[in-house]
C-alpha cells in the first residue's frame, strides 16, 4: 500500500494548482454583493480609517490632513516610506551619525528631531520635516516610527491592498501569478494583491501561501497560511502512517 499512497500524494501535489481553485472558494454571497472586510473595520472605528483609537492615530490623521492641505499627499507618502525603510535597514555613515545624535546625553526631543531631519534628508515634501519638528514640540518625537507604520498600514487598507507571499519550488508563470492574485483577492475581499514570490526548492512541488502581516511593507510572518506543497503532503502522510 505504501507505493500507492506515495503515488497518490505526489499526484495531489502535482494537481495543487487545480485544488487551489477549490481551496479558495469563499462560501456565502458573491464578491460583488458581500461587504469589504476593510471597509467594515473602518466603519466600526472612525478614527484613523479603521485603526485603533489613540494618540498614534490622532497624529497620523494630522499628517494626512496636513499633506492633503498642502497638496503633498504623494510626496509625504514617499517621505514616510523612506523614513520607515531607513529606520529598519539603515547602515553606514548615516546610521552612525544618527545613532550618535539621538544618544547625546541630555539632548532634547527638539534637538533629536532637528538632527533626524538634517541627517536623513533631503526630503521630497515640505510637510514631513515640519511634522517631525511638530512631534518634538508635542513631546511625541519617539513615536515617529510607530506613526509612520500606522500611516503605511492605513494606506494599504484605504486602497484595499493586501500583501501575500507565495512560496513555490520553482518560479511561477505569469498565468499562475494572475490566478493566485485573483483567488486571494476574492478570498480576502480586497481590490488588489501585492504578491511576493519566494522560491523554495525544499517544497518539491506545489506551493504554500502566507498573508495577514502586521506590517504590510515588511512581511515577515503572516498570521494565516495554506500549504499545498508536496513536502507538506509527505510530512502529513508520514505522521498518519506512524
Amino acid at each position: 500500500m505504501a507505493p500507492i499512497r506515495i503515488a497518490a500524494i505526489s499526484l495531489a501535489a502535482v494537481c495543487a494548482w487545480n485544488l487551489f481553485s477549490q481551496a479558495f472558494v469563499a462560501s456565502g454571497p458573491s464578491a460583488s454583493s458581500r461587504p469589504n472586510r476593510v471597509a467594515m473595520r473602518a466603519a466600526s472605528n472612525t478614527a484613523g480609517g479603521g485603526f485603533a483609537r489613540g494618540p498614534l492615530v490622532v497624529y497620523m490623521d494630522a499628517l494626512i490632513d496636513a499633506a492633503a492641505s498642502a497638496g503633498e499627499s504623494v510626496t509625504v507618502t514617499k517621505d514616510v516610506m523612506r523614513y520607515k525603510q531607513l529606520r529598519e535597514k539603515m547602515t553606514g555613515d548615516m546610521q552612525f551619525e544618527l545613532t550618535e545624535a539621538l544618544n547625546i546625553a541630555g539632548a532634547s526631543e527638539h534637538s533629536q528631531a532637528s538632527s533626524t531631519v538634517e541627517i536623513m534628508g533631503p526630503w521630497e515634501s515640505t510637510v514631513f520635516p515640519k511634522f517631525v519638528t511638530f512631534l518634538a514640540k508635542k513631546r511625541r518625537f519617539k513615536s515617529l516610527r510607530a506613526i509612520c507604520e500606522e500611516y503605511v498600514s492605513f494606506l494599504y487598507a484605504r486602497e484595499s491592498i493586501e500583501p501575500v507571499t507565495v512560496y513555490s519550488a520553482t518560479k511561477l508563470t505569469d498565468e499562475q501569478v494572475d490566478k493566485i492574485k485573483a483567488k486571494m483577492a476574492d478570498k480576502l475581499e480586497v481590490r488588489d494583491i501585492k504578491l511576493i514570490q519566494q522560491v523554495d526548492p525544499s517544497l518539491l512541488s506545489g506551493f504554500k501561501i502566507e498573508w495577514r502581516y502586521t506590517d504590510p511593507e515588511n512581511p515577515t510572518v503572516g498570521a494565516e497560511s495554506i500549504d499545498l506543497s508536496l513536502q507538506s503532503a509527505l510530512e502529513q502522510a508520514a505522521i498518519a502512517g506512524r
